[in-house]
């Protein structure tokens, strides 16, 4: 009789260590289904957006200034290029010629006819005053240049503002942008 009772207790004792298991797999997938749930209801959609900048910049001839008109910061230069021409041709002879420019240029020269003129600042968009004055007074001949090389030639300067992104910097360096604002 006492192995029966034995038997009936070890039974019992199955019976309620499958039930307890059960009941604590139960409760597991309830709590990683309610958790999962939980994060699909509660996420939402990122959308990515991807808005290209604009680094426009132009030389008014009329009053001598670069005007930046993008909407991200930039670095400016301007390439001035001097000679002789007569209509569409330029004479081989190169003027001497020289310019007083504002002093938050840093002129690089490029050859004996081109210099480029990089502006010393970061440009933001939206300054108070976007125009950047280059000219204190028009480029012009001196010494011994001034005599045009045959009759018919003009002294001549062509202007070509230029910008780039500011950052990352490294698109300059690799644009092989000479000067670099430090500000």
């Amino acid at each position: 009789m006492e192995d029966r009772n034995l038997m009936k207790t070890i039974n019992i004792g199955n019976r309620k260590v499958t039930l307890l298991a059960a009941v604590l797999v139960l409760a597991l997938c309830l709590a990683i289904g309610g958790t999962v749930a939980y994060l699909l209801t509660r996420s939402a959609m990122v959308t990515n957006t991807f808005v290209p900048g604009n680094v426009d910049v132009e030389f008014d001839n009329s009053t001598g200034n670069v005007v930046y008109k993008g909407n991200t910061d930039a670095f400016v230069r301007v390439v001035v290029t001097v000679g002789w021409t007569k209509g569409d041709h330029t004479h081989p002879h190169i003027p001497a010629w020289d310019a007083d420019v504002s002093s938050d240029w840093e002129a690089k020269t490029q050859g004996d006819n081109i210099v480029v003129y990089y502006y010393k600042h970061t440009v933001h968009p939206g300054d108070p005053f976007p125009q950047l004055q280059l000219f204190e007074t028009e480029p012009h001949m001196t010494g011994s240049g001034q005599t045009p090389p045959q009759a018919g030639y003009v002294f001549t300067y062509k202007v070509g503002a230029q910008s780039i992104q500011s950052e990352p910097a490294k698109a300059a360096q690799d644009a092989n942008w000479a000067y670099i604002p430090e500000d």
